[in-house]
């Protein structure tokens, strides 16, 4: 993985879990692309910055964009750029590319699933699968066979996600991973996995702006949101009370009907108080 798209990517885990996000309004912009494989030219449009406000608890952020952010992809033989390639990466991916289980990918699948592919079949490391097949998991929306099968094969890579130290960003990770069995209807398991984690381990990213008292901070009340949504059973994609709250002010005025829960939590003061600024 390159240093600009390991970047991109870290940037993207954190800002999702209520960290510093890159700023801006999200202007588009359109370059020309060379295909790293067959040398096709083609038009990508996509943004230079963007501003993120909050996400899901699947990490899928709400920004001034739409996320995953798009990759190029060339138009005829179907190449996801998800990297910078070397001479035996292109003398790989175009074998991969004429593989018939690609062509059937490449009908059925989504783009950053697609980009996992071929990621795995020129022998990119687990952790770049990952980061791929979770943005993946964010564009299966309104298809939830396709959502539950990208979250079984992104619970298989977690076992073999390399560890040096327990690191902050394996501990966002670590949350991304429970909320896969918690969406799957895997209570137990999403609670186990958050049980076991040991903070006291816990060392920063070399760009983290926050302290380790900060983050496990952030965590621990990330996590409390996550075991409660664990302990009623609850599945839904994004529950209300695990959301910032602005956003869950906004679902409780637009989602209909409210569950029981959802009504009593809604009625909170804290939601009110929110309510009555967007008045003012």
């Amino acid at each position: 993985m390159t240093a600009r798209r390991c970047l991109s990517v870290v940037a993207l885990i954190g800002a999702a879990f209520g960290l510093a996000a890159p700023a801006g309004a999200g202007m588009p912009y359109t370059k020309e692309m060379i295909c790293p494989v067959g040398g096709e030219k083609f038009n990508f449009t996509t943004t230079a910055s963007y501003t993120i406000f909050g996400s899901r608890p699947d990490g899928k952020p709400f920004g001034s964009w739409m996320f995953p952010l798009e990759m190029p992809e060339c138009p005829s033989n179907g190449l996801v750029i998800f990297d910078e390639f070397t001479d035996a990466d292109k003398t790989a991916l175009a074998s991969a590319l004429d593989d018939e289980a690609y062509k059937t990918v490449r009908k059925a699948d989504t783009s950053y699933y697609r980009a996992m592919w071929l990621a795995r079949a020129i022998g990119r490391d687990v952790r770049m699968q990952t980061y791929l097949l979770r943005q993946a998991i964010w564009q299966t929306d309104e298809n939830s066979a396709l959502r539950r099968r990208y979250f079984g094969e992104y619970l298989a890579l977690a076992p073999s996600m390399p560890r040096d130290g327990f690191s902050s960003e394996d501990l966002w990770l670590n949350l991304s991973f429970a909320n896969a069995e918690r969406e799957l209807g895997q209570f137990e398991a999403a609670r186990n996995r958050l049980a076991t984690v040991d903070l006291s381990g816990l060392r920063l990213d070399k760009d983290s702006d926050e302290s380790v008292a900060e983050m496990t901070s952030r965590y621990r009340t990330y996590a409390a949101k996550m075991l409660t949504a664990i302990a009623r059973r609850d599945a839904d994609l994004d529950p209300i009370d695990m959301m910032d709250d602005n956003q869950a002010a906004q679902a409780c005025r637009e989602k209909t009907p409210l569950n029981t829960w959802e009504t009593a939590w809604c009625a909170r003061p804290e939601i009110a108080a929110i309510h009555a600024k967007w008045k003012d």
